[in-house]
């Protein structure tokens, strides 16, 4: 029987240090988290501002790339931190946007596989909506290969968006984690038209996922339910 792992297990922490070279005067910071390309300017997740980090492009990294990130900060204490220069240090990883999807009830029944849990991603939580983005951080157990996940099956009740999470990959012993993200403009033409005008009236959007669990205590597999986060309504008319 696989061990239990529950909603809060840490797979990785929020990560900021610095380095002072005290023969230069200068400090070095660096931080990882998510962050979107535009040019050379990064956005950080959850924060209303931006660096400006001219390697960017030498990163890999082009304007709409939303990837985990380790940021550098160069900062020449005889300057200060207004002339502090930012860049690119490592990159872990692209965080694809997927659409949310209507798919038939026939096909929706070949995603059955099985998640242990949902756990925080660094310091964000995890579930939340961020520019209009769904994220949720899932955990499960596979074999390696390649996994295929769908969100699908909206529906708008009071002022709550509900979706469906449906997996497919193969079981085995290796723990994993993804940050999963969606487009919730993808799923406005999928609600029904009364669903629309409701949606359109409410100032604040709520969402809710259902997705497939395994409880190893009990040694079943249910349908588990969790409110995955509120922002104001970018549908609003």
């Amino acid at each position: 029987m696989k061990r239990f792992v529950n909603a809060f297990f840490a797979m990785v922490m929020l990560l900021s240090f610095a380095a002072c070279d005290d023969a230069n005067n200068t400090t070095e910071y660096y931080f990882d988290g998510l962050y979107t390309v535009r040019g050379e300017m990064l956005w950080p997740e959850q924060q209303d501002t931006f660096y400006v980090a001219p390697n960017v492009k030498s990163m890999g990294l082009k304007t709409g790339d939303r990837a985990l990130l380790r940021v550098r900060c160069f900062v020449d204490n005889v300057f200060g931190p207004l002339a502090a220069q930012w860049s690119v240090d490592k990159v872990f990883g692209h965080i694809p946007t997927r659409s949310i999807e209507n798919i038939p009830a026939a096909d929706s029944v070949l995603y059955n596989s099985s998640f242990v849990g949902i756990t925080p991603c660094f310091n964000y939580g995890t579930s939340w909506i961020w520019n209009g983005v769904q994220n949720v951080n899932v955990v499960y157990y596979t074999n390696g290969t390649e996994p295929d996940f769908r969100m699908t099956a909206p529906a708008f009740v009071d002022d709550t968006l509900r979706l469906t999470l449906l997996s497919k990959f193969e079981d085995g012993e290796v723990l994993t984690s993804n940050l999963l993200s969606f487009d919730l403009a993808s799923a406005l033409p999928l609600l029904k038209n009364h669903e629309q005008g409701l949606l359109a009236g409410k100032d604040t959007l709520r969402t809710k996922i259902t997705m497939r669990y395994y409880d190893a205590a009990a040694d079943t597999v249910y349908m588990a339910k969790f409110f995955a986060g509120k922002c104001a309504n970018p549908f609003r008319k």
